[in-house]
């Protein structure tokens, strides 16, 4: 209602409106196409001022409405908007952490700023709104007030655990109720971050049309989650989609809260802006864990392609989907691929017994190995 309040009488106080027969449809179209922002937010200022003439009519103060024939801008849909790939993504976080104060906020907080947002998926003004008794550094979980939410419901979004960590020390010298992020008003929110991807050398619209403003960060973790293997489920989970149509997904189907923790923790392990890690960051899509394949591979496997893999290791039970001939599958022990030519590694001590063959060893965190094939299909 604010917001309504202040787009109206921003264009009464612009085109000189004092009283209600001052209002005019010329006036008020000049003053949106004078207006800097996206074709969305002019829509809001035209729909704020439709609703207060409808308003005077209903209440009959008024004979008519002197706007009701303007017409909204198309806005271009949300496949207009594009995610950033992962080493967009570190180039955007060491841009934003090595440059200067902009909007009121040190480089080291936008580059945090965008790194929650891009892990935990949480809009502009839901961001704006979290203050340091927002996060549960203990469970890892972050939470934002029903009032700040798209849907009106509060969100609770489960953080990395070692990102939990580092936030505690980022916001150890706050009070509770202090705002986590001392972020600009959502006019320059959009500039801000089209000037550090400018920095970093990312282009806001690139060759296919496709832009990356500040919501494609939230793109951004939806389009990890995919790669990395979670369910629909977990995805429309952590999203805060709703999936009224289908009954299947939506109903049937329960995602557990040590799904949800295993997909978060599944994804990309971006850099801490600051920290040493951002500095030689390994974008191999392995989350820092070692891969190695036999030196043998290119002599048995003459004309393969290259293939993008990850060795997935997780922790967690396995969930209803992990199905042993699921190309995107994500149980225990699987090796992610985003290649269809690819299917899943079955554990054997051999070596090549075939040229369909190729000998595999994964190392995880602990050190201990486990060697298997890779069976690449003709």
């Amino acid at each position: 209602m604010q917001i309504t309040c202040r787009r109206i009488q921003s264009i009464f106080h612009s085109c000189g409106f004092r009283y209600y027969s001052d209002i005019t449809g010329s006036k008020v179209q000049a003053y949106l196409n004078k207006l800097t922002v996206s074709d969305k937010t002019c829509n809001y200022y035209l729909t704020a001022v439709k609703q207060f003439c409808r308003w005077m009519v209903l209440e009959q103060r008024a004979s008519g409405s002197a706007v009701e024939h303007l017409k909204r801008l198309p806005v271009l849909d949300d496949e207009f908007r594009r995610a950033l790939s992962f080493d967009e993504v570190c180039s955007l976080l060491r841009s934003a952490e090595a440059g200067p104060v902009r909007f009121g906020m040190t480089g080291h907080e936008r580059a945090v700023l965008y790194l929650v947002a891009i892990e935990t998926g949480l809009r502009v003004n839901e961001l704006r709104s979290l203050q340091k008794r927002s996060f549960d550094f203990d469970n890892c979980i972050v939470t934002c007030e029903a009032s700040y939410c798209k849907n009106r419901r509060a969100a609770e979004q489960i953080l990395k655990s070692k990102r939990a960590e580092q936030l505690r020390n980022f916001l150890a010298g706050k009070l509770p109720t202090a705002r986590a992020f001392n972020m600009p008003s959502s006019y320059r929110t959009a500039p801000m971050l089209r000037a550090d991807l400018q920095d970093a050398g990312i282009a806001y619209v690139d060759e296919r049309g496709l832009k990356a403003d500040f919501h494609s960060l939230r793109h951004t973790l939806a389009t990890e989650l995919d790669r990395t293997g979670a369910s629909l489920k977990e995805r429309m989970a952590i999203m805060r989609h709703s999936d009224r149509g289908n009954l299947t997904q939506g109903v049937y189907t329960h995602a557990k809260l040590y799904d949800l923790r295993r997909a978060i923790e599944d994804l990309p392990d971006h850099p801490w802006p600051g920290g040493k890690e951002s500095a030689s960051t390994v974008a191999t899509g392995t989350d820092n864990r070692h891969v190695t394949v036999s030196s043998d591979l290119a002599q048995n496997l003459p004309g393969l392609r290259a293939h993008q893999c990850s060795c997935v290791q997780h922790h967690a039970e396995a969930t209803i989907d992990n199905d042993t001939r699921t190309a995107f599958s994500n149980g225990p022990g699987r090796i992610q691929t985003y290649d269809r030519w690819i299917d899943c590694p079955q554990v054997s001590s051999s070596h090549f017994t075939s040229p369909d063959e190729a000998s595999l060893t994964t190392y995880n965190q602990s050190g201990h190995s486990h060697s298997g094939t890779l069976l690449v299909k003709p």
